[in-house]
């Protein structure tokens, strides 16, 4: 069975003919810019890496479709040689990310109200233009046992008093808040690092960052990175 790969909008698309030469078949899509994901046109191809197919595709960068950053999710091509659409996530070969380790903002799979990636230079890949109501979220990350957490995020700026609301989201359910962090004004350029308590959360699950504030349309703060840590030994099975 053959197969072309190509854009379709802001869907990753495919087809499929038993000869190279056609005719092909639409047969769905393979992965997609839904309103969420840091949008953009998108382009790429199916590969083959150690018995795993994977769908290689691109997310938009500096608020320009001419950035790009390349990004991968594992795919399953079914019997009769379709491939179930997956999501997108933050993960890359990884099968879930460590909560306990520093997770870069630029990772992010989800962006919503405006905000976008951007690069400073090589090492520093903030999330700017975070106005309020703008949302920033990765999946997919394992807790592993119940503990309660605090939180710390790398952020700059804040030109009016933000709330940064924190949810949490296991597979196939809806966000529940763990907790939120207050951000203070500060007109400075400095890299700063706030922290929260957040309450116990367990298993995989993806997080979402939301920014409240009263002044609309103001982008407040950017965030650079972020790290949980345990405040109590994790529970017994």
């Amino acid at each position: 069975l053959y197969y072309i790969v190509f854009a379709a909008g802001n869907d990753l698309a495919y087809a499929t003919s038993t000869s190279p030469t056609g005719p092909f078949t639409y047969r769905g899509v393979i992965v997609s810019h839904t309103p969420d994901a840091p949008g953009g046109n998108i382009h790429g191809g199916l590969a083959e890496l150690n018995g795993q197919w994977y769908i290689f595709y691109h997310r938009m960068t500096h608020n320009t479709v001419f950035s790009r950053r390349a990004c991968v999710e594992p795919v399953t091509i079914l019997p009769d040689g379709s491939i179930p659409q997956v999501e997108q996530t933050s993960l890359g070969f990884r099968t879930s990310l460590d909560p306990y380790q520093t997770t870069p903002a630029d990772i992010a799979c989800v962006l919503r109200g405006g905000n976008y990636v951007t690069e400073l230079d090589l090492q520093t890949r903030p999330v700017i233009n975070n106005t309020p109501g703008a949302v920033i979220g990765f999946r997919t990350f394992d807790f592993g046992q119940p503990a309660a957490l605090s939180v710390s995020l790398r952020i700059r700026g804040a030109s009016t008093p933000t709330r940064i609301k924190i949810q949490s989201a296991r597979p196939g359910e809806a966000p529940v808040e763990i907790g939120s962090l207050q951000i203070t004004p500060d007109a400075s350029a400095q890299w700063r690092d706030v922290s929260a308590e957040l309450l116990p959360v367990s298993g995989r699950a993806a997080i979402f960052f939301t920014f409240v504030s009263d002044t609309p349309n103001q982008p407040v703060s950017d965030l650079l990175s972020f790290r949980f840590s345990p405040t109590q030994s994790p529970s017994a099975p």
